[in-house]
């Protein structure tokens, strides 16, 4: 929600600011032109959000003949240059770019595309949003910090994107234009920075590789899914229930399947079910007490590393388990859920956010707990009971008392990552589901 507030805040103050702020365009561009050879305007190409380039505008501050890439750029700054740097005035073009699309006024500072070239990719995480005229790094000391500072300040930013957090930069922005920290680049600013890049992105690979070989090279021992499945009166189903588990790539889970007092013939199916597979275990509650109790007693008895959940008429992808289990090493998060499709007439998919805050699921969530996978050697049972246990006094959902564990990481991160479906969710009970993945 907050992204659309922030692009209709750029627009509108990036309007007014123009206009308001044409006086002194025209001033400071015929003093440009009258003390300096060269072009009012210096141009230069800029990555911006998603790694794409741009046109970065700013008032010329230096000789006309000067390389910005110059190792003693700091020395060929105009005495009209000097005061802009200064005061931060060089930046004002730089509300076209705002107005464009290209830039916000809050954000990680747009770096030349050689920056982005030699970065990781968890550094190159400052380019998920909007680059800024103003930023985090900069209200902390701006070309005063090294490199490696900088994006650590850019990475805060990107994780905790709020008005109060923007609000903030932008004032202590004010503070800051006469901190004398805050200098342009001296003589070994940018080809410093890029030689640490380099040097850290070599490091980085390299011991990617090492890890990638060694992992190869030793024998891999997949960590045990507990599968939750709640049943009431849901024989007709249980046979497609167990074909979508059993035909699972990812072999190494027990299906725990909680009858709620079925009336119909679902225990015999189910018990039939467990003699043939000894990964399949029956539970029985001895009164009917609702889907959630009934999760409950199948999340008090499971065993795995790994939680997840199925309802009795849903079906997985094939790949759903080893997929999610993967993202979940690889990234070594507690949470995880994916996006899912509705097997009614028109065959919805429901396409879930790449990543989703506490916040957010509060007011509004696609997150659905048939798409969920928790890692209990991280969490406690505890703290994903569902609502509806007796001896616990707070009542959450397993989505929503996870995310609220996860504060403080960048929280939850989808698993299709390519946007594809492993997910059917029942819209009708008595329809059939079509046998399509996107």
């Amino acid at each position: 929600m907050y992204p659309h507030v922030k692009r209709f805040l750029d627009i509108s103050l990036a309007a007014v600011l123009l206009i308001i702020a044409l006086p002194v365009y025209v001033c400071l561009a015929l003093i440009i032109k009258l003390t300096s050879r060269g072009p009012v305007l210096f141009k230069q190409v800029r990555t911006g959000r998603g790694g794409k380039s741009f046109t970065l505008l700013k008032f010329r501050s230096m000789a006309a003949d000067n390389d910005v890439r110059d190792t003693s750029s700091g020395d060929k700054l105009t005495a009209v240059g000097r005061v802009m740097r200064k005061l931060s005035l060089d930046e004002l073009p730089q509300l076209f770019n705002v107005l464009c699309g290209e830039m916000s006024f809050i954000g990680p500072r747009p770096w030349i595309p050689e920056y982005h070239q030699h970065m990781t990719p968890r550094q190159r995480r400052r380019f998920s949003v909007r680059p800024g005229i103003t930023g985090l790094a900069q209200i902390k000391g701006r070309n005063g910090i090294g490199i490696h500072d900088k994006i650590k300040y850019d990475l805060r930013y990107v994780d905790n994107l709020n008005l109060r957090e923007d609000a903030k930069v932008l004032v202590l922005t004010f503070l800051a234009l006469w901190d004398k920290t805050a200098e342009d680049f001296g003589k070994s600013g940018i080809h410093q920075e890029l030689a640490e890049l380099k040097e850290h992105a070599k490091e980085y690979f390299h011991l990617a590789a090492e890890v990638e070989k060694q992992t190869l090279s030793t024998p891999r021992r997949d960590a045990k899914v507990s599968i939750v499945v709640p049943v009431y009166n849901a024989a007709k189903f249980l046979p497609d229930t167990l074909n979508t588990v059993q035909n699972q790539t990812y072999t190494n889970w027990e299906l725990i399947f909680v009858d709620d007092c079925s009336t119909d013939n679902s225990l015999k199916l189910l018990h039939a079910a467990a003699k043939k597979d000894d990964r399949i275990i029956v539970l029985e509650c001895k009164e009917n007490s609702g889907a959630a109790r009934t999760r409950n007693a199948g999340i008090k008895r499971a065993c795995g590393r790994y939680l997840a959940f199925l309802d009795a008429d849903d079906l997985w992808h094939p790949e759903k388990l080893r997929r999610q289990v993967d993202f979940m090493t690889q990234r070594g998060c507690e949470f995880s859920f994916t996006g899912y499709e509705f097997a009614d007439a028109t065959g919805k998919r429901v396409r879930v956010p790449a990543t989703i805050t506490y916040k957010q699921a509060l007011k509004n969530t696609t997150i659905w707990t048939i798409t969920v996978m928790l890692d209990l050697k991280q969490l406690s049972k505890d703290d994903v009971y569902m609502p509806g246990k007796q001896i616990k006094k707070r009542f959450h959902t397993p989505t929503i008392d996870t995310m609220n564990l996860c504060l403080n990481q960048p929280l939850v991160v989808r698993t299709d990552k390519k946007r594809e479906t492993i997910i059917h969710y029942w819209a009708h009970r008595d329809r059939v589901v079509r046998d399509y993945y996107a």
